[in-house]
């Protein structure tokens, strides 16, 4: 999607500026091709980054140019919004005129299916509203995933690690698995020779043309490598605070609490920056490869720093230790976690039963 978009930008006349505030707006986008961020903070972040000065208004106008770009619906902020762009690109019609006022102004509606009062509310007949809902359904809900590969493949894709984490007694090394070759421009092209006395017209429009292209390719060359670095320091903080796991091995109740904020404190990035950093990213260590998104977890309370790795694996033992014929109740497995120091709640011994997939007493007595 991001390759996708980016070949797209070429085809506009954009200056240094203009050209840097798209290409971080793309750069913001999910996999599905939503924006998640204001534009306020990332005006901010691009003048924190590029020490360019860069108002809301130039980041709204790139925003706008990204919203033009295909697929249609990538730079949404919503899914309402995403239908929105798509149906204004539809030739004119009166379904497609009835769906847009639906989408617009009836979304809630819409959304929970109430077709009678959405006929009532526009004044047509469920015929119309058929027709209406059917080009609704002919829209893409993530225009980001249009771009992308085979989902069988996906699912049997080869995991590549993003990161290494080498210990040596009480020393952590982290290195970054960098796939993305040394960029550099090559040499001739950094030749000008508009400014050569003798230059003809023709020359010097080539010239001028080259150094648009050369200065495009400069932009991009730094925004890889802020992103290698800003990849770089994310897991530098994660190794941080999940040291004892490295140190340890692959105990996962070794693994701290540890939620995008944490990070954020120690790095100083954006949340959302943090999110995408971390997301479908994986880090090799001599024990085997995990994702990253193991490594965050929530205190169960907050004046805790037990982490819910060591409360599942706790109420992993006490079930397997159960006697099969008369089952623990969630009341009886809390009052034995509580034994153990780990104060939490009924309900939660039920919401951490179900996410280790292991049933309720009744049925594990059937089992």
């Amino acid at each position: 999607l991001l390759e996708t978009l980016m070949s797209q930008l070429a085809e506009h006349n954009l200056d240094d500026t203009q050209l840097t505030v798209a290409q971080y707006v793309i750069g913001n986008l999910d996999d599905n091709g939503y924006l998640r961020r204001d534009v306020g903070s990332m005006s901010y972040d691009i003048e924190a980054q590029t020490g360019r000065h860069v108002t809301t208004r130039q980041v709204r106008e790139m925003l706008d140019l990204v919203r033009t770009l295909d697929p249609a619906g990538v730079g949404a902020v919503d899914l309402r919004d995403c239908l929105l762009i798509q149906l204004k690109r539809k030739d004119d019609s009166v379904a497609v005129r009835t769906a847009r006022e639906i989408v617009a102004h009836y979304f809630d509606l819409f959304s929970k299916k109430h077709y009678d009062r959405l006929c009532a509310a526009l004044d047509i007949t469920p015929e119309n509203l058929r027709d209406a809902m059917a080009v609704i359904r002919s829209l893409n809900p993530k225009p980001g995933s249009f771009i992308g590969g085979d989902p069988a493949e996906e699912r049997t894709r080869h995991i590549v690690p993003d990161f290494a984490v080498d210990v040596e007694g009480r020393d952590i090394t982290l290195s970054l698995l960098n796939n993305i070759p040394e960029l550099q421009i090559e040499e001739t092209f950094r030749e000008d020779d508009a400014e050569r006395p003798d230059a003809t017209s023709r020359e010097r429009e080539a010239s001028l043309f080259i150094k648009q292209k050369r200065d495009e390719a400069s932009e991009f060359i730094k925004i890889l490598r802020m992103r290698q670095e800003t990849l770089f320091n994310v897991m530098h903080a994660i190794v941080k605070i999940q040291r004892d796991f490295f140190l340890n091995g692959d105990d996962e109740t070794l693994i701290r609490p540890m939620i995008l904020k944490d990070v954020a404190s120690i790095t100083g990035y954006d949340l959302s920056v943090i999110s995408r950093a971390t997301a479908a990213k994986y880090v090799a260590t001599a024990r085997g490869v995990y994702p990253l998104k193991m490594f965050f977890n929530e205190r169960p309370k907050d004046d805790e720093d037990t982490s819910t790795h060591e409360i599942l694996a706790a109420l992993k033992a006490v079930i397997d230790k159960e006697d099969k014929r008369h089952p623990l109740s969630d009341e009886a497995i809390t009052s034995m976690l509580a034994e153990k120091d780990y104060e939490i709640a009924r309900r939660t011994v039920a919401k951490y039963r179900e996410k280790l997939g292991l049933p309720v007493a009744r049925l594990r007595r059937e089992l």
